[in-house]
């Protein structure tokens, strides 16, 4: 199947993923959205001011249900509905002191502004956004080609500033193997959790009335909120546009021969001992092979062997984690770009 690229005046987005990078499958991209997926509000309140914003949003919203907790019983739920969007209003706390939390899932404008308006007269309160999850939502033809993709995206993307072990799924850790069973969501954060953390980011596929699509999730916690995006209660409605997606992603080639070649030789020029352990030519060679496969080992972290395949390798932001593992062992200080490369655009 012959790539298509799609015009971008049309899906802006798509300049940032899909067609302008080459490592991408050779996939059909049938349209983009770009969105808000869910804001969370946390507040701390007097038992007086819960009262008062349950009876305001009543009157605004639609409710649709109340139900305790299973966890504990001094926490219950309230759903409403609003057009085009769903709210939860979560209470727990003390007789004297309620914490509140508000979920507006599927926001719009005209929700967001609203739910401002009233949170904005709220007495006796401490209101700041705590969770905003940005979304992007890449449409295909079926669902073989969203798995495709997904693979692509999940090998190749790696969340900037992360840490070592930010790296989880939800299913078995075999990417080939369970290519075609059922979809897991790949996360990366801080030890592979998106709600610790400044940020993290959830990958996975959803169906809609429309077809299959996959959608790259940046969730942005309360410190990279106030910090990095400068947004509070004041700034709603927010949208797509407060967020720029280079700023959180970039994509990274994985290792191939030459650079874990390039790495062992590296290693093992730092710890030669050929003074006092001289050796010929078939046992330098033999202790590089070694090294190369031991190498291999610990950047992988799934025991793969020497002789291995680009796409055998775990996701990329796996292999920069271990390659920090082994570049503290062996006391080097080459940086992560000249072994794993952004990705150049193919125009």
């Amino acid at each position: 199947m012959v790539r298509t690229r799609l015009p971008f005046n049309k899906y802006p987005s798509l300049k940032l993923l899909t067609p302008s990078y080459t490592f991408l499958p050779d996939v059909i991209i049938t349209g983009c959205k770009n969105h808000i997926d869910r804001i969370q509000l946390s507040i701390s309140s007097k038992m007086g001011s819960y009262g008062y914003l349950r009876t305001i949003l009543e009157r605004d919203f639609i409710r649709i249900s109340v139900k305790a907790d299973k966890i504990t019983n001094t926490r219950k739920i309230r759903c409403y509905q609003f057009p085009g969007s769903h709210l939860q209003l979560i209470s727990y706390g003390s007789d004297k002191n309620y914490y509140l939390s508000v979920i507006l899932q599927d926001p719009n404008p005209e929700s967001q502004s609203l739910l401002r308006d009233i949170l904005m007269t709220l007495p006796h309160s401490e209101i700041y956004l705590h969770q905003i999850e940005f979304a992007w939502d890449f449409y295909v033809e079926n669902k073989i080609q969203a798995k495709s993709l997904k693979w692509s995206i999940d090998h190749n993307i790696v969340l900037k500033y992360s840490q070592v072990d930010c790296y989880s799924r939800s299913q078995c850790d075999s990417q080939i193997q369970n290519f075609f069973s059922k979809e897991r969501t790949c996360y990366q954060g801080n030890k592979g959790n998106v709600r610790n953390g400044a940020k993290g980011l959830r990958l996975y596929i959803k169906s809609d009335g429309t077809g299959s699509f996959v959608r790259v999730e940046l969730q942005a916690n309360s410190k990279w909120i106030k910090d990095k995006l400068k947004l509070n209660i004041g700034n709603l409605p927010i949208n797509h546009t407060h967020l720029d997606f280079s700023e959180c992603f970039v994509f990274r080639k994985g290792l191939t021969t030459e650079t874990i070649q390039k790495l062992t030789n590296r290693i093992f020029k730092n710890n030669r001992k050929e003074s006092l352990l001289p050796m010929t030519d078939l046992a330098r060679k033999a202790r590089k092979a070694a090294e190369r496969n031991l190498i291999v080992r610990q950047i992988t972290n799934d025991g793969a062997a020497a002789c291995y395949e680009e796409y055998e390798l775990p996701p990329v932001c796996k292999q920069i984690s271990g390659f920090k593992k082994v570049k503290n062992k062996y006391g080097f200080s080459n940086q992560v770009n000249q072994y794993f490369p952004e990705y150049p655009k193919t125009f």
